[in-house]
């Protein structure tokens, strides 16, 4: 992994806006993907009742699609 890649994409998200979480959230995932080069990248949270796990967002690069 190219380490002034991953600097200059800790800089952005650092520099980002975070008071709308969902714009925030498309921006981090979408920056991930492009940062471990990688085409899916998922956000996940823990669901209490019923126990679940559940698939909040879901980024395409290849598409650039959530």
């Amino acid at each position: 992994m190219d380490v002034s890649r991953t600097q200059s994409a800790l800089l952005r998200l650092a520099a980002m806006d975070m008071r709308d979480f969902e714009s925030a959230l498309q921006s981090i995932i979408q920056t991930v993907a492009e940062t471990l080069d990688v085409e899916r990248v998922n956000y996940w949270t823990l669901r209490r009742t019923p126990l679940s796990i559940h698939c909040e967002l879901g980024y395409l690069r290849g598409q650039a699609t959530f």
